[in-house]
């Protein structure tokens, strides 16, 4: 069996994300948008992403053959709503998420697009929430 997970829609992005970009980033726009703040309330200030501990996203990402897509087109639409908490440019905050992705996760074009193929191969789809 070959584990799969894709990473597709916004508050979802936020499992490969570094602690850098939990603290510096995902925290303070959580602070301005009260519907994102209910969807993560395992964000804290200062506590980084949660979701790295072995066993969560670094345990997929480590199972032989297992892969994590994160969808580009997410993430190009978290930065440009979270630039104003930091008070930076969408671009800015664009570049420090690509950079904090979680060693081996692979950002693809799009998440839905990975889904497709992925299907394709044969791959059987289970949608899960975090």
């Amino acid at each position: 069996m070959q584990a799969v997970g894709v990473l597709y829609h916004s508050s979802a992005i936020t499992l490969a994300m570094s602690n850098e970009v939990w603290n510096e980033i995902l925290v303070p726009y959580l602070r301005r948008n009260e519907a994102w703040w209910k969807e993560i309330p395992e964000a804290k200030p200062g506590q980084g992403n949660p979701y790295l501990k072995p066993i969560w996203v670094p345990g997929l990402v480590n199972i032989r053959g297992g892969s994590l897509f994160v969808c580009h087109n997410a993430i190009e639409d978290f930065a440009y709503g979270a630039a104003d908490a930091p008070k930076e440019s969408p671009q800015r905050v664009h570049a420090a998420i690509m950079a904090g992705i979680v060693p081996g996760a692979l950002v693809v074009p799009s998440g839905v697009m990975a889904i497709n193929a992925c299907q394709e191969k044969r791959f059987t789809y289970i949608q899960s929430s975090v």
